[in-house]
């Protein structure tokens, strides 16, 4: 019995990769406060924003900020992380359990963040110097911190991670798992805001460091990691192996793996993650949610997704990627050549197959190698542009329009994609 065969009677939201936000009365989109200008900005940030005591304090659609640092630094804040949680939304079936406003403190060192954590939870919480962000909890009281100190790209990486703890115990309500808990929130801590949900998912493995993990775990040529991934034990880990763990990140990376596996497998493994939420919500426990028979299952695709796609991506994708990034494309299509031979199935692959071919002058045939990966899993970030670059250098106008329509809505920071657009929308010949 496959695991899809629990999936009977739930309905996957239509609005899972959706692109409308949330009703709120108070708003100020993301992209659009990217497209304001510096003056622009503080004008707003003058409307938005309230002193309340030693803080700078916003609530837009979402969150419910406060910072020490600046006015305008609150409204940015407030508007990262509502996209932050509109985008995170979008991954999830039904409403929050919690319909609290999430409230998030950021400070601008570190004595100023420990002081606050200690203030909120009336002195039965602290955070140790080298933190840079938390979720915590007294009670049923929640609030999310995190300290400037460290720079942006560590600020809300943690916010990210933190933030979806935070989030997840919103909308599940209950206790649920540690392992699938980490597994989401290291999914989500490198997620880029300008890209759409879906977007983030297929970037995610080019991005997270729990793929070298897990790669080493795999194949043993890692020192340290020489433990095979183990879903069933994974699943059977409670919080003390989390807690005491001298080296958590074997525990880390297969969570990570797990969870990853499921939201870039396309709408069956979309349905699969949410039938998890579901039963989670409902308080069930893991072995009427997953039966032995069914678990074993699920560990044999998770096995088959770390050979047939961690491991080719890791000897061979990645390298693929650099000697392109170089201008090697000879050196590429030799790497290339190997690949296939040993994993000739593999998606990113066969995109880096059409890619060449199209850098090659031979349009119209990298098309129809691309054309198939639209529906095939994981795919390549970059296959709409792709697509929509191989179209319009083969004639095509109109699928041009189509693919490159999708890669600016994934991410609206694509000026090549823009570029190629209006390219497209212009008559022949002109």
């Amino acid at each position: 019995m496959r695991f899809g065969a629990i999936e009977a009677g739930v309905v996957l939201s239509l609005a899972f990769f959706g692109l409308q936000a949330r009703a709120a009365t108070r708003t100020v989109t993301f992209a659009a406060y990217q497209a304001r200008g510096e003056a622009e900005r503080q004008k707003l940030a003058r409307r938005y924003v309230r002193k309340a005591g030693e803080y700078w304090q916003v609530q837009l659609a979402s969150y419910l900020v406060r910072t020490d640092i600046s006015e305008q630094n609150a409204l940015a804040l407030a508007v990262k992380m509502d996209e932050f949680y509109r985008k995170f939304t979008r991954v999830f079936v039904g409403p929050f359990r919690t319909r609290a406003r999430p409230e998030l403190f950021v400070l601008k060192d570190t004595a100023a963040y420990q002081s606050t954590i200690w203030t909120w939870s009336e002195g039965r919480m602290s955070a140790p110097g080298w933190s840079a962000g938390m979720f915590a909890y007294v009670g049923h009281r929640y609030a999310l911190f995190g300290c400037a100190k460290w720079g942006d790209e560590r600020l809300y990486k943690t916010l990210f991670h933190e933030g979806t703890h935070h989030l997840l115990r919103f909308y599940i309500g209950v206790e649920f798992p540690r392992w699938f808990n980490e597994g989401v929130a290291t999914n989500f801590e490198t997620w880029d805001v300008d890209f759409s949900s879906e977007r983030n998912v297929y970037e995610e493995i080019w991005r997270s460091e729990r793929v070298g993990y897990l790669y080493g775990m795999a194949t043993g040529k890692i020192k340290g990691m020489e433990a095979k991934p183990d879903l069933i034990a994974l699943m059977a880990s409670g919080d003390e192996q989390w807690l005491d763990s001298a080296s958590p990140h074997p525990l880390y990376a297969q969570a990570w793996g797990f969870v990853n596996f499921l939201l870039s497998s396309g709408a069956t493994g979309q349905r699969n993650f949410n039938v998890l939420i579901r039963a989670f919500r409902s308080g069930q426990q893991l072995r009427k949610v997953l039966p032995t028979h069914i678990r074993m299952a699920l560990a044999s695709q998770y096995n088959a997704y770390i050979s047939e796609v961690i491991i080719p991506h890791c000897e061979f994708s990645r390298p693929i990627a650099g000697l392109l990034g170089k201008g090697s494309i000879a050196d590429a299509t030799k790497v290339l050549e190997v690949a296939l031979g040993k994993h000739p199935g593999n998606t990113e692959l066969l995109f880096f197959n059409g890619f060449l071919a199209l850098r090659a002058g031979k349009a119209k045939e990298a098309y129809g190698m691309l054309k198939p990966l639209e529906k095939r899993f994981p795919r390549h970030p970059l296959l709409m542009r792709i697509l929509g670059e191989a179209a319009l250098a083969s004639g095509d106008r109109f699928k041009a329009r189509k693919w490159l329509k999708l890669a600016v809505g994934e991410d609206f920071r694509d000026e090549h994609a823009k570029d190629l657009l209006e390219k497209a929308k212009k008559p022949a010949g002109r």
